[in-house]
């Protein structure tokens, strides 16, 4: 469950930025997401946010090009 309302919360920032309704969103949510693989999980993260959250975007706005920049700040999540 936690997953997928993290997951919902990156959709809704990504679609609420890209419509034009706010300028810039930073989602902080739990789990982060990006270590899930396509077709596995890794850790505590079931779904890669970013990936899904920007696959709707593509679906649902005009926008289709976008720069995914990902880095692991060392810690425990890393």
């Amino acid at each position: 469950m936690c997953a997928r309302l993290s997951c919902g919360g990156v959709i809704e920032a990504t679609l609420a930025v890209a419509r034009g309704e706010v300028r810039k969103a930073f989602a902080i949510v739990r789990p982060p997401g990006h270590h899930a693989e396509p077709d596995e999980h890794m850790g505590f993260c079931f779904f890669n946010n970013v990936s899904v959250a920007i696959k709707v975007m593509q679906t649902r706005t005009p926008l289709k090009r976008v720069l995914i920049l990902d880095w692991c700040v060392p810690s425990f999540d890393c």
